[in-house]
């Protein structure tokens, strides 16, 4: 019997190797892709809800189970007591004293005597000077560029300032 067996097993093997799968029709692709959506739109989305599943590693799975096995227990070992009841509550009145600092705006109005100085005599314009004011030799503000710094200095009476 294992003989026949043998033969027929050497038998198949032969016609297996000499058959050719037949082509796939072009439609084929077709045809199952509609026929999927259309059972897919079939099934209502709650069952597609329900159903579903969700693959989770073993060692996470473990490790939520323990943290909730952990608070469960710890929940049930320490309960909270319940809050006594009080009486009305104790009303305190203190009369305490808070600093104010105000502000005072100080207006004042300076005269300052000024000196008579000698006129000094004025150089003599020079061309360009002259090319770039008026005819009477005073420059105007044409060109002008202001300095990128300015130092102020107050000067008081009596202080040398003449550096």
């Amino acid at each position: 019997m294992s003989d026949r067996n043998e033969l027929f097993d050497e038998e198949l093997r032969s016609v297996l190797r000499r058959w050719q799968a037949p082509e796939a029709p072009p439609s084929l692709d077709r045809r199952v892709a509609s026929s999927f959506s259309a059972q897919r739109l079939k099934s209502a989305l709650w069952r597609r809800i329900l159903t579903a599943t969700v693959a989770v590693p073993m060692p996470v799975a473990a490790a939520v189970a323990l943290l909730f096995i952990g608070a469960g227990v710890f929940a049930v070992r320490n309960p909270r007591p319940a809050p006594a009841p009080t009486a009305e509550p104790v009303i305190k009145t203190r009369t305490v004293e808070i600093p104010v600092v105000r502000e005072k705006v100080v207006t004042r109005t300076v005269y300052v005597e000024r000196k008579s100085r000698p006129l000094r005599q004025r150089a003599a314009p020079d061309a360009t000077a002259l090319t770039s004011g008026d005819e009477r030799g005073f420059m105007n503000l044409a060109g002008f560029q202001p300095p990128k710094e300015i130092k102020l200095r107050v000067i008081g009476k009596g202080d040398d300032h003449e550096n």
